[in-house]
């Protein structure tokens, strides 16, 4: 019951315009359990594609979002883009940017005490686009949008990125 009321939360009031990039029928969910539980995103690539993505939660093991055909091994790991925020600052929006080939580029998780932490794994060929929380509202997990389905044979690509907002737990 109380993930419903948590999840009715979160998606009330998100559109299309508070997605970074593209929305496709290809997407998955990474939720933390409380309220501005993500601190950071990893992006780990396999042929120039973003085809992993781990979100860390405080409190909880990372969760992951893999896109890519076969493992991801250590030698892709090595190599990952990484996002991290300070352990004082909640993450309440993103902003990021798109390559020349339409796949997310660079990520940026923002917080409300103006840090930022940058995930880069292109360049980018058009202008930021940001979402952020309402204001008393942190980022408590992600949906994500891939240019296809996981089971293929070739590498997806990450397309999209909503934040997904909930209330700020009282200090």
């Amino acid at each position: 019951m109380l993930l419903t009321l948590v999840l009715t939360a979160v998606l009330i009031g998100e559109g299309d315009a508070q997605v970074i990039g593209s929305v496709t029928d290809y997407d998955t969910t990474l939720l933390g359990e409380g309220s501005g539980a993500l601190y950071g995103l990893q992006f780990t690539e396999r042929r120039s594609r973003a085809c992993q993505v781990r979100a860390f939660f405080r409190g909880n093991p990372p969760r992951t979002a893999q896109f890519c055909s076969g493992r991801v091994v250590g030698r892709h790991v090595r190599n990952a883009a990484a996002a991290l925020m300070g352990v004082t600052e909640e993450v309440t929006g993103l902003s990021g940017c798109k390559d020349h080939r339409g796949h997310l580029a660079v990520i940026r998780l923002h917080s409300g005490n103006h840090e930022v932490a940058e995930a880069r794994v292109g360049e980018c060929s058009t202008r930021f686009q940001r979402v952020d929380c309402e204001e008393g509202w942190a980022v408590q997990g992600l949906q994500l949008y891939f240019d296809g389905q996981a089971q293929t044979r070739s590498h997806r690509n990450l397309s999209g990125i909503r934040p997904l907002c909930t209330l700020m737990a009282m200090q």
